[in-house]
Parts: structure tokens; sequence; C-alpha cells
């Protein structure tokens, strides 16, 4: 998950409330100002990784359908998405 600066408070709030127990790197900088390459740049966004979890290859599988033209995974927003969420965890 990928934010710009302005939505820091909120990545900090998705990753502590929902998806901190998912993930092993915790959130990171982009550009990484620790790196060599990156000395001197300003931090532009925010992300984390998620660890492989049968439950995300799921709803991957249900959100996303491969495209053999353009080479890349489409989002599907399924019919029956009120079945699947809340509107609350929808929102998130």
């Amino acid at each position: 998950m990928t934010m710009d600066v302005y939505s820091l408070n909120y990545l900090n709030h998705l990753f502590d409330k929902i998806y901190g127990q998912y993930s092993s790197t915790g959130i990171k900088g982009y550009p990484n100002i620790m790196l060599p390459q990156h000395k001197g740049k300003e931090i532009v966004q925010y992300h984390f990784r998620t660890r492989s979890h049968p439950l995300f290859t799921a709803l991957h599988n249900i959100w996303y359908k491969w495209n053999e033209e353009e080479k890349r995974f489409i989002k599907i927003i399924p019919l029956n998405i009120s079945e699947m969420f809340s509107e609350i965890s929808l929102a998130y």
C-alpha cells in the first residue's frame, strides 16, 4: 500500500489498526534517504508491504483478472460486493 506524504496519518492508522499484523516491513519512506543514491532527496510517499496470506490471495483472485493483451491484472469490482463487505470495511 502506497500513499503520498499528505496521507501519512491515514496510512499510520491503517497500519496500526488493520495491516500491521500482516506486515514485516513497517512503514517506509520513498525515496529512502538512508540509501546513498537517495541522499538529499525529499520523501514524497510512504508504503508498507503485507506478507503473503491465503486471504489476500483469495481477494486478489476475486478482484483482479489477468488481461492477456495488456499483460497485467485489471481490477474488477464484483457484482456481489455488498455481500462481501460492510460499508465500513469497504471504506477501508
